[in-house]
């Protein structure tokens, strides 16, 4: 693992000799007659970076810092910082950051994977690598229109090839269609006996596991759908159970970090917490430490810390509320039952948020309950609790990926102790969805599910200088710089959406 580390700064460098910049005179600037071209590049050295970038962006944590922490985690109230740039729990608009992901996934993630894909499309040789790329196509895409809505997606990343340097944005409803067909087909097509996968730091190769996480993510797609095609997401949820999601914590899809002093290979979100004017002003949020404690679970030990001793926190812990600031419009100080300062709050543990720390991309216990919720829907036959039960077990065995010593025998007893509420099947079901992804810091997928779902139910702040007053945003908005260099594509997406681009408007799925 530490070798292909070590390679891949050159290969990303070198991936950049497909990864053009979208100008008019790219070929004139980018060719070089005496360079290798596709045809002399073995694409089994891209995977790694594909893989790589996924993790955040290698220019010090860009879009993770800003997406997936500031506004995210803030949101879905399950980190909480005093940071006045931290705006995500205090609805204000900083288009800089709403636009960062956007900027980051097309011009890092979304170029590196077309490229694979079209390095190894019909190509008998590399059959099993094109059809990682396709799922790994899916995995970027999915979290790019889940923030935004209307993408680009048909031809986004084609500018080098087809020299398409204004891409049309597709419709959700179309991009969603499609994804769940190329989850499906590169499900079925990939092949133990076929091409050996190199440079794979998810699955170090393994074609099962990658079957499995296509199937997963499919039921993950196919379940974003059922306010708005419950046929459609039936179907589809009913084919990835059908072939097998994920049910060992062993298969949860995962990026390791690494200790090495560049910026390339560190845990994204550790780049950020751990930064000194970071650390003393995180926390973790009081709702998510609260619910922790109403559960008796025993994550909120392995999640969270007192600032001052790095002491396991208990059901004596306090969490710091969402919506203040330092001193400035709504301090801190005023906030009920403040402990006197910021290390009365509870912090995100040490463990958690280490350089080496992985990258989560989706997991057991996500697969499971989403699982469960599909039995209860009717989507397929089977026991919605004993589902249930095991996505909390295995939520919790996640953690060992920490290198936390968790006692999977206890873990199993949690899960097993715990049951669906009469009445409140979908709420326990999201509520320990939203509790799996914060405990992985996986906060886009809080977000997405929390739009779907609506569960919990969190209480919005209501911080004097919200835009939305006292409200959560329920999409990212477009990057303005769209406006120039893809008017006409950009204006029809805008004209689309119903309330225009703005932090209140929704996303087709999201009814």
């Amino acid at each position: 693992m530490k070798n292909i580390y070590k390679k891949i700064l050159v290969l990303m460098t070198l991936s950049l000799v497909f990864s053009v910049s979208c100008t008019e005179d790219f070929e004139s600037i980018n060719t070089d007659p005496t360079g290798a071209s596709g045809s002399d590049i073995d694409p089994n050295i891209l995977l790694s970076n594909v893989e790589l970038v996924y993790t955040g962006s290698t220019d010090f944590s860009y879009e993770t810092w800003r997406a997936n922490l500031i506004y995210c985690s803030t949101m879905m109230q399950q980190l909480s910082s005093v940071n006045s740039y931290w705006v995500g729990d205090k609805s204000r608009r900083n288009d800089g950051y709403l636009f960062a992901y956007w900027e980051r996934a097309f011009n890092e993630q979304v170029k590196i994977v077309v490229d694979l894909m079209t390095l190894t499309k019909d190509k008998p040789q590399y059959s099993n690598l094109y059809n990682t790329a396709r799922i790994m196509r899916a995995l970027i895409f999915h979290r790019i229109t889940d923030l935004y809505g209307d993408v680009p997606y048909t031809e986004a990343g084609l500018g080098y090839y087809n020299q398409i340097l204004t891409p049309k944005y597709d419709k959700q409803q179309d991009i969603y269609a499609d994804m769940l067909n190329e989850l499906d087909e590169a499900s079925q097509a990939l092949d133990p006996s076929k091409d050996v996968l190199k440079n794979d730091l998810i699955y170090n190769g393994s074609i099962a596991n990658w079957k499995r996480f296509a199937n997963s993510i499919q039921l993950r797609l196919a379940m974003r759908l059922v306010k708005v095609d419950p046929a459609k997401a039936k179907d589809y949820a009913a084919r990835a159970i059908g072939r097998g999601v994920f049910d060992s914590e062993t298969q949860d899809a995962k990026v390791f970090g690494s200790e090495e002093q560049d910026r390339l290979t560190k845990n994204r979100n550790a780049q950020v917490i751990l930064q000194g004017y970071e650390r003393s002003a995180d926390r973790i949020s009081a709702t998510f430490v609260n619910w922790f404690k109403s559960k008796n679970d025993p994550r909120l030990a392995y999640y969270a810390e007192d600032p001052a001793t790095a002491a396991p926190a208990t059901n004596a812990s306090i969490g710091m509320p969402n919506g203040y600031d330092l001193g400035g419009v709504k301090s801190i100080e005023t906030a009920p039952g403040y402990p006197g300062s910021l290390n009365g709050y509870v912090q995100p543990a040490t463990k958690t948020i280490e350089f080496k720390s992985p990258t989560f991309f989706m997991t057991a216990a996500e697969a499971q309950l989403l699982a469960s919720e599909a039995v209860l829907r009717g989507y397929v036959a089977g026991d919605a609790n004993a589902y249930f039960k095991k996505g909390v077990a295995l939520a919790i065995k996640s953690f060992i990926h920490y290198g936390i010593a968790v006692n999977i025998a206890n873990a199993d007893a949690y899960g097993n102790s715990l049951a669906l509420t009469g009445g409140n099947e979908l709420r326990d079901i999201n509520e320990q969805l939203w509790a799996a992804c914060g405990g992985t810091y996986n906060f886009y997928e809080s977000y997405s599910n929390w739009r779907r779902t609506g569960f919990p139910v969190l209480i919005p702040t209501d911080y004097p200088t919200s835009v939305i007053g006292a409200a959560i945003p329920r999409r990212f908005t477009y990057p303005t710089g769209e406006a120039s260099v893809n008017a006409a594509n950009y204006q029809a997406a805008v004209a689309a959406l119903p309330g225009g681009d703005a932090l209140t408007s929704r996303v087709w799925w999201d009814k």
